[in-house]
C-alpha cells in the first residue's frame, strides 16, 4: 500500500458492484441532539455522519455478541 493516494490513483476506480448484496439498508429515526453529535464527529473526521453511525453500530453489535 502507498503511504498516500492521489486522485490519479482512483481515476479508473469503479464502485463495488456487490455493495448492495453485502449491506442491508435500514432507516432509523434519531433525536436532533444525537444526530448533531454524529455530525460533529463526522466533520472532525472529514466523513459523512452515516459512516460514523455505521461504525458505531458495528462496534456496539460486536460487543453485545461477545457478551452473549
Amino acid at each position: 500500500m502507498k503511504a498516500e493516494y492521489t486522485e490519479e490513483d482512483f481515476a479508473k476506480a469503479i464502485p463495488n458492484p456487490y455493495f448492495h448484496r453485502l449491506n442491508t439498508v435500514t432507516e432509523v429515526a434519531l433525536r436532533h441532539e444525537v444526530h448533531a453529535i454524529y455530525q460533529k464527529i463526522a466533520d472532525n473526521l472529514g466523513t459523512e455522519p452515516a459512516i460514523v453511525m455505521r461504525r458505531a453500530l458495528e462496534t456496539y453489535a460486536k460487543r453485545l455478541e461477545e457478551h452473549e
